[in-house]
């Protein structure tokens, strides 16, 4: 059995998807410690709260997703770009992936994994990277909710991570749109730590309309009063109050948060928005800023796309592309 799975290490969310079937778990990573294995659900009466999922893998315990910062205060993710393939967001793509495997199987796995652009266009990191996406090819052995998942990855490739939602865009039913050459079609792919440009003008990428800052929702859960880590909160913690809606952002900070977006896609493509005759909203930032950033584009004459899920849209498209790259090459 042959599984071709899109897989975005996001630092907000890790994301996974096959055939259709995409899981999302966010990218938080804590160290179990001993007082919380086991059985030990309670405490004087009261239960605790529990991490989304636990990870077992090479004997030992990891909290992952959502609620795993209550777990302890040992976070094994940070937000550097050398990080997208530790042990700590193995964990969490372990946790995806047990969203789409069936137990005691063992899948053939073709991994199409999408990278930000501020990585893709640095070649000193992408030479540090390389080994470790190497690395994740072979057989993989790990345990979430005390179910047993094997899969052996077979081959792994790597494309900025916004081609994919250009490639959602592009990619119907296995099949490229019929003007899939001639689209002018923009990204602004808003993550949790950057902010990424993206143009294929003729079915080529055109290097004016590359470009990746550190403006993803980071930027702004930096600058929240009372929610920073000296107020002991977690970047993890502060970003899923924010995304369910009990975390209200001020008027003012969206408004300037969006003002620096806006800028640094002004000086990026300048005068080449023009050409674009579509440009491609997603990104879990993006979600925060999503009618603010649409109107203002579409202010200057954009025309603007937001998938249904702009949060998925990117592994969504690297699934397709997987799957349609495999499919090409048996022709």
């Amino acid at each position: 059995m042959k599984l071709y799975v899109g897989y975005d290490p996001g630092f907000g969310n890790v994301k996974v998807c096959a055939d259709g079937l995409t899981a999302v778990v966010q990218s938080a990573a804590y160290q179990v410690t001993d007082g919380l294995q086991g059985n030990n659900k309670s405490f004087a009466g009261l239960r605790y709260k529990e991490p989304e999922y636990v990870v077992c893998a090479g004997g030992e315990l990891v909290a992952v997703g959502k609620d795993s910062w209550t777990v302890s205060r040992k976070p094994l993710l940070n937000m550097d770009y050398t990080s997208l393939f530790t042990h700590g967001r193995k964990m969490v793509f372990y946790a995806a992936m047990s969203e789409l495997l069936v137990p005691d199987t063992c899948p053939d796995i073709h991994l199409m994994i999408g990278l930000p652009v501020s990585v893709t266009t640095n070649a000193e990191t992408m030479a540090l990277l390389k080994t470790d996406i190497t690395k994740l090819r072979g057989e993989h052995r790990f345990e979430v909710g005390n179910k047993h998942y094997r899969m052996n990855i077979e081959r792994v490739q790597h494309l900025a991570q916004p081609v994919g939602a250009w490639s959602d865009v592009m990619i119907r039913n296995n099949v490229r749109n019929a003007n899939w050459k001639t689209a002018q079609v923009g990204v602004i792919d808003i993550g949790m730590n950057t902010l990424d440009l993206f143009g294929v003008i003729g079915g080529r990428l055109e290097r004016r309309y590359l470009g990746g800052a550190d403006l993803g929702m980071s930027f702004l859960i930096g600058q929240l009063e009372g929610y920073r880590k000296s107020d002991g909160y977690s970047r993890e913690e502060v970003a899923a109050l924010i995304m369910s809606g009990k975390l209200t952002v001020p008027e003012d900070m969206l408004t300037s948060y969006t003002a620096e977006v806006l800028s640094f896609i002004r000086d990026t493509w300048g005068k080449g928005i023009r050409h674009l005759s579509r440009i491609v909203l997603v990104g879990g930032g993006s979600v925060v800023i999503k009618q603010r950033l649409k109107q203002a584009l579409e202010s200057r004459g954009a025309n603007v796309y937001v998938p249904q899920d702009p949060v998925t849209a990117n592994v969504v498209g690297l699934g397709k592309m997987v799957k349609w790259q495999n499919d090409r090459n048996k022709r």
